[in-house]
């Protein structure tokens, strides 16, 4: 394992592929790995130099096919988008503020909600195009996690 590119494999946070046989992993010190869930193995790997420190905000598109994840801290705010066939990655977006890191898509799919826990605000996601589309300035101090109603007339954060 190369420990320049992976100082700090501790896990973060996980998504899992419509069929549960992978599992996205970001770590504290940067990076992401791609692990076989049933044989336990890693299937791709992705460095700090690819994915940033303090990811968090891992997320399987509503059709499966992509994952997203992001990663922050009081420098950067990014966001990734993986291919879950080929596990490769696709786009490395900024979400405009700091600290990305919860996430979550509206009920309907057609929107994907980052928040920025230094910056305080939010970004939309286009989740065809994977740009951002649309920013909220504020959402609340340190924003950490969020939740769409099931009728996504709110969202809780």
């Amino acid at each position: 394992m190369d420990t320049e590119e992976f100082p700090n494999q501790r896990p973060i946070c996980l998504a899992y592929t419509e069929d549960g046989s992978k599992a996205y992993v970001t770590l504290g010190g940067g990076g992401l790995f791609v692990f076989d869930v049933e044989n336990f193995e890693v299937v791709e790997q992705f460095g700090k130099s690819t994915i940033g420190a303090h990811g968090c905000g891992t997320v399987l598109s509503p059709d499966g096919k992509y994952m997203f994840a992001n990663s922050g801290s009081t420098e950067l705010a990014e966001y990734y988008v993986i291919d879950t066939e080929t596990d490769e990655l696709l786009f490395t977006g900024e979400t405009g503020g700091i600290d990305a890191h919860g996430v979550a898509f509206t009920p309907d799919g057609q929107q994907l909600w980052m928040v920025n826990r230094v910056t305080d605000d939010a970004a939309i996601i286009d989740p065809n195009s994977f740009e951002v589309i649309d920013y909220i300035d504020f959402v609340g101090d340190a924003p950490d996690l969020l939740v769409f109603s099931p009728d996504g007339k709110y969202v809780y954060i």
